[in-house]
């Protein structure tokens, strides 16, 4: 039995692998220096000078179809190189790419090769069978279809809450808005002060301060701060009523 010094690793843990699925076959060639592989005829890039490949033979009994699953074996656990010998050998290794031959270690010579093992070797070369590379490409794949997501409801915010509350007649919660449109109210280009030293305004007084150009929403203001005076202030209250009526709010 050759020596197993200086092989790599992964081929190794193969070896030992295929020694107890086949003991009927036995190592004849393993790693090689320079010198020992030009001397037995190796390839000038041997994969056995990188400690990278086997040689292995077996008995006269051993049936072709079992060499064929020994080769077979190995070409399913990724091994790149192939070959059989007439002497009653075959060449694994584990290069990367696929490489098969027969007796002349050529191609070539493939078709001299018993079936059962050429088979294995073609396939190899081809691509088909089982394999490494063919089991990978066969893999099935699943495809994972994505389930929309429904948003959660949103909570209920300050204005929703409002619309809600909000009644259907113009002017909401606020009721009526008046009529005047302050988008389209001319404004007066002057306004007079008051001087806050000055003695009360009547109610016309102030109405003529106020003019109509201080409508609508403005009005809507003099509603709701005329509403918050104190209800036991009579004239208050008829000073207030007096100046909307006229003039739609007032300054308010």
């Amino acid at each position: 039995m050759a020596s197993l010094d200086n092989i790599n690793q992964r081929l190794r843990q193969l070896y030992q692998q295929f020694s107890e699925r086949f003991p009927e076959f036995r190592v004849s060639s393993a790693y090689r220096s320079p010198e020992h592989n030009a001397s037995v005829g190796g390839a000038r890039g041997s994969q056995h000078m990188h400690g990278n490949a086997l040689d292995y033979s077996w008995g006269s009994n051993v049936p072709l179809e079992r060499q064929a699953e020994a080769l077979q074996w190995w070409r399913d656990r990724g091994a790149g190189g192939l070959g059989y010998y007439n002497n009653g050998s075959m060449h694994v290794d584990l290069r990367q790419s696929p490489a098969a031959w027969g007796p002349n270690r050529s191609r070539t010579s493939l078709p001299q090769v018993p079936e059962p093992i050429r088979n294995v070797l073609m396939a190899h070369l081809n691509g088909t069978g089982t394999g490494t590379n063919t089991i990978l490409a066969q893999a099935p794949t699943t495809s994972q279809t994505a389930t929309p997501m429904t948003p959660p409801a949103r909570p209920n915010g300050l204005l929703d809450t409002v619309q809600a509350a909000a009644p259907t007649t113009p002017g909401g919660l606020l009721g009526p808005v008046p009529n005047t449109d302050i988008a389209t109210a001319p404004i007066s280009p002057t306004f007079p002060l008051v001087d806050p030293s000055a003695p009360a305004a009547s109610a016309s007084a102030s109405a003529a301060v106020a003019g109509p150009n201080f409508g609508g929403l403005m009005g809507l203001g003099g509603q709701l701060l005329a509403a918050a005076q104190p209800r036991e202030d009579k004239s208050t209250q008829e000073l207030w009523r007096m100046a909307m009526a006229a003039h739609g709010g007032g300054l308010l």
